[in-house]
């Protein structure tokens, strides 16, 4: 049996060393081992990388097919495997964060939003100011922006007692992963943090509550401490509370 080339073995090498570099940028930073700047840099290095890895493993693998060269062949199908495997995961997020809206702040009532009460105090590492709201737009075109993108994010009128509706709300984002901040069982506000599991980014939620007849009007908004454009995640936090409301 030929011994592989040093090419086949060099595209094996990267491929893994891309793809570290890729999964291990922002764990490094969401554990407090790099800042965010050169963990989004070794991001797209690693990204970038891979990419590279990929179509050159793919060119080269024809090639040693063609040349029947059995062991290039295994090599240079796992580096294309596992070069290919990260952006397989990563793809639907890139293009899901350039599709949507630069918003970071969603909310089921864009009229009167929820207010955070006791999250405002801890809010001390966001770049976003909930109390004005910071956009590269306007507060109207960012609400014209909400309803064209997310038409389906309404106020959900509940046919539950208050209550129980407070109580479901309380359960809905315990199950969803969210760290309960505070619970005002009086005026039917909770608000909760929900960390994202790369960047370890804090996203803020806070529900409403309010009697509506009989059952109960249900508002909940979302919004992310850093970042101009949330990439969609907020609408898709408030879309799964209602939905499973």
């Amino acid at each position: 049996m030929k011994e592989s080339k040093i090419s086949s073995r060099t595209l094996l090498a990267a491929a893994g060393t891309f793809v570290f570099v890729l999964v291990s940028s922002p764990l490094s930073y969401k554990f407090g081992f790099l800042s965010l700047i050169p963990s989004i840099i070794g991001l797209m290095v690693g990204l970038v990388g891979s990419i590279l890895v990929s179509f050159s493993s793919m060119m080269m693998l024809f090639i040693a097919i063609k040349h029947d060269l059995y062991l290039d062949t295994k090599l240079l199908l796992l580096s294309l495997i596992i070069s290919l495997l990260p952006l397989i995961f990563i793809s639907p997020q890139v293009v899901k964060g350039y599709t949507s809206p630069p918003i970071h702040d969603v909310s089921t009532d864009t009229i009167d939003p929820p207010i955070f009460n006791t999250l405002s105090s801890r809010q001390t590492d966001a770049d976003n100011d909930f109390s004005q709201g910071t956009y590269a737009v306007s507060e109207e075109e960012r609400v014209e922006m909400q309803h064209k993108a997310y038409p389906d994010l309404k106020t959900l009128i509940s046919f539950l007692d208050f209550e129980s509706a407070l109580s479901r709300s309380d359960m809905l984002l315990r199950r969803h992963g969210l760290e309960i901040i505070a619970v005002d069982e009086d005026k039917g506000i909770i608000e909760a943090t929900d960390t994202t599991f790369w960047f370890g980014f804090k996203d803020d939620v806070v529900v409403r509550l309010s009697q509506h007849g009989i059952g109960t009007k249900v508002d909940i908004r979302s919004a992310s401490r850093i970042g101009i454009r949330d990439f969609g995640k907020n609408a898709s936090r408030i879309e799964r509370f209602l939905s499973d409301f």
